[in-house]
């Protein structure tokens, strides 16, 4: 928000945009963290693991899911992304712990 007083302006706060950059800040932290996850359990690297997810529709699961995804566990969000994968035409082979 920005205000007019006098000859000086005054930056105020916006609560609305500092909730939604918050919001986004923490859905970016988790995708993170889900990559991170799921390169491990697979044993590949993070970059593979994100290409994977991105080219088999798991990011765009992620994106659409989040609100659900990050309520779970990282094991649960692991076997959902891999079973949306596959579904997709992936070929890693989710096996529970």
């Amino acid at each position: 928000m920005l205000a007019m007083s006098g000859k000086n302006l005054i930056f105020g706060r916006n609560k609305y945009r500092d909730e939604m950059a918050n919001e986004e800040t923490n859905k970016l932290k988790y995708t993170i963290a889900l990559v991170a996850e799921f390169a491990k359990k697979y044993g590949i690297a993070e970059k593979q693991a994100y290409n994977y997810m991105q080219r088999f529709k798991g990011t765009d699961y992620l994106s659409s899911f989040y609100d659900v995804l990050h309520t779970q566990s990282f094991e649960d969000a692991i076997e959902s992304m891999s079973i949306i994968c596959q579904r997709n035409g992936g070929k890693l082979i989710y096996h529970s712990a």
